[in-house]
């Protein structure tokens, strides 16, 4: 939970932050719509009008039938008159009916490039956002931010610009042409206005608020669905569904309560709009027929229908009004999400951007031959969100005071569950940013590099299998002919041909199985694949990565002893001459390491070979002894 002044920040950002969110928009989507936006305004312009013009054609009918009220028939120019008047204002029905159908089609055309742009744009940096800046948000909340608010942000500069124009044209025209009838009634019809008006912008500032708590709302409800989905397996597996149910339900229902005090606020704000227009309405018969029966104010029975038409034109924007101003208030909102990314991705590319250090060829100029490929001194790191934690338990610190991974060298990670294992793998690659100084790549600093170009370096098999839902022939060649890789980088780096990396993830016997083979679709997060097939696909798919350092991060914990001994027999045999570091629980598949290092509580205690260290720390030959005797058990069984 946020406290309290920080909850507020989050929810009321300030005035002066909106405009230049608005501003900042504007200035980066609207540039080459420009033309679609006028052509669209013109037909809008010409539709108001029509739709203007036809009550003066019917005041003139009305006038014309009241002088010929008294004859028994019409004359025959009475009758021609009518006539002519009837096929005006069907040709203006006509192009009332064609220039608004060409308005909308005109003006919803950049709204959905817009919303194609902005779709692009956030994707774009969130893929840029380093894992620290992700963890800031829930995926949940992601997904809102990248469908409803790219979508509500469509909606406002599409419909929010058509209603706002056509409202400020319809108010234009039909504000002048009533003053043309009578000033006296067109004062009249916006006497309440000043009375309105501030009470219409209090109730906006509160729907803006009560706005950006409904989001944020929305993003927790998106993520406890995506969550429970992700889950489905434990609730088919365990009776938990009532507890899962309970927790969705609490979410859902504070979602509702959110909209419903929003429509609390929108409801009252609608109908004083409504209200107005109402009320002018009620004005405009009484003190317009008090005019026509004294006779003396020169306003005509087809004047008055004239003046009723065009104030009946001018109340629909009057009771829309506060529809406009909820869209323009969400859409704020919305976009003031979409930049809290877009903004974190900038921040990002602003600190890559100071690195000297953002091509192969200039990390070759300044690297060291002599020097180790890894060097850490002093390092300490510690998670942020741990740190600031109010729960005041010791946060989990990584502290190294030195270390070193040399060329062609294997080294192994040892160490119970969360000691360090995963976070010191995450340093060590430049997935986790680290003070400067601490850690050197090829002499070269790791806070000098550019993190995407420091990436490359690596290939990782991480500890949890993750994989696209398509196929698996497409899961490999996603980083095998990734055109990213420079030629050069491919002539210096290490990768494994695609047979021989099949041959040591021994993933031929399962896919001989698959119907499709190669082609066999994965499904989301690979659910079509067993626990060790996933783990197999990741190692088949680190393998053929063009890489200097191959990280495998305890990725044969769910395959069986055979299987992991022909891996590992096959792994070693063709990589003999490439740096590996490779994370296990199992101390077999750490046996032909050149160096074993063994954590606990964030710190290396020890490390050497699998024989020095069985001579000299007990809790490793303890063990390796309870891991071989269960692996001899487990054959005798």
């Amino acid at each position: 939970m946020c406290g309290a002044d920080s909850c507020v920040a989050r929810i009321d950002p300030g005035n002066g932050a909106v405009v230049r969110t608005i501003g900042r928009f504007l200035r980066a989507y609207i540039p080459g719509k420009i033309l679609l936006y006028v052509v669209g305004l013109s037909c809008l312009a010409v539709n108001i009008w029509c739709m203007t013009v036809v009550p003066s054609h019917i005041s003139e009918a009305v006038d014309l039938l009241n002088e010929n009220s008294e004859a028994a028939i019409l004359t025959e120019r009475a009758r021609a008159t009518l006539v002519e008047l009837s096929w005006m204002i069907i040709a203006l029905g006509v192009g009332l009916a064609v220039f608004r159908l060409l308005s909308r089609v005109v003006l919803f055309l950049p709204g959905r490039r817009i919303e194609a742009e902005i779709r692009r744009d956030f994707f774009k940096a969130l893929t840029r956002l380093s894992p620290t800046q992700l963890s800031r948000f829930q995926l949940g909340d992601l997904i809102s931010r990248g469908t409803s608010d790219v979508s509500t942000a469509r909606v406002t500069v599409s419909m929010g610009v058509l209603h706002t124009a056509g409202s400020l044209f319809l108010f234009a025209m039909c504000s002048v042409k009533m003053l043309q009838i009578s000033w006296v009634l067109t004062v009249l019809s916006v006497l309440i206005a000043p009375i309105v008006i501030p009470t219409v912008k209090k109730l906006s500032r509160k729907m803006m608020t009560q706005a950006r708590v409904t989001r944020m709302t929305l993003g927790d409800l998106s993520e406890s669905i995506r969550e429970t989905f992700r889950a489905h397996t434990l609730v088919n597996i365990y009776p938990v569904f009532d507890q899962i149910l309970s927790r969705y339900d609490a979410v859902n229902d504070r979602y509702r309560d959110d909209n419903e005090r929003l429509i609390q606020i929108r409801v009252p704000l609608w109908s004083m709009m409504g209200s107005f227009a109402s009320f002018s309405l009620f004005l405009l018969m009484v003190v317009g027929g008090y005019m026509i029966v004294g006779g003396d104010t020169g306003l005509t029975i087809g004047q008055l229908v004239e003046f009723s038409i065009l104030l009946g034109l001018i109340q629909e924007p009057m009771r829309s009004g506060g529809m406009i101003i909820s869209l323009f208030q969400r859409g704020e909102v919305s976009l003031e999400r979409l930049y809290e990314i877009l903004d974190a991705a900038d921040e990002q590319d602003e600190q890559q951007e100071s690195r000297p250090i953002s091509t192969l060829a200039s990390l070759l100029e300044q690297h060291d031959e002599s020097a180790p490929l890894i060097q850490v001194n002093n390092l300490t790191f510690a998670y942020p969100e741990q740190a600031n934690a109010e729960d005041h338990r010791d946060p989990f610190t990584l502290t190294i005071p030195d270390l070193r991974i040399e060329k062609g060298k294997r080294y192994g990670i040892f160490g119970s569950v969360g000691s360090g294992k995963t976070t010191l793998v995450k340093v060590l690659t430049g997935n986790i940013a680290i003070e400067p100084g601490t850690c050197r790549f090829e002499g070269v600093d790791y806070g000098d590099i550019d993190t995407a170009l420091l990436l490359s370096r690596f290939s990782v098999a991480p500890q949890e299998s993750r994989h696209f839902a398509r196929t698996i022939r497409e899961n490999v060649s996603l980083v095998a002919d990734n055109p990213e890789y420079e030629a050069a980088w491919r002539e210096r780096g290490r990768v494994l041909g695609f047979d021989d990396a099949y041959l040591v993830s021994q993933l031929s016997s399962d896919i001989a199985e698959f119907p499709e083979g190669l082609d066999e679709v994965l499904g989301e997060n690979g659910i079509n694949l067993s626990g060790g097939q996933k783990q197999r696909l990741a190692i088949l798919r680190a393998l053929v990565k063009p890489h200097q350092i191959l990280v495998l991060d305890d990725v044969v914990s769910a395959v069986d002893h055979h299987t992991e001994q022909e891996i590992l027999k096959a792994l070693y045999a063709r990589l003999s001459d490439q740096t590996l570091v490779f994370i296990s629980h199992r101390i077999s598949a750490l046996i032909p390491c050149d160096e074993i290092w063994i954590i606990e509580d964030g710190c290396v205690v020890d490390k050497g070979s699998h024989t020095e260290l069985l001579s000299r720390h007990d809790v490793y030959r303890r063990t390796y002894e309870h891991q071989v005797l269960e692996q001899r058990v487990g054959g005798v069984a």
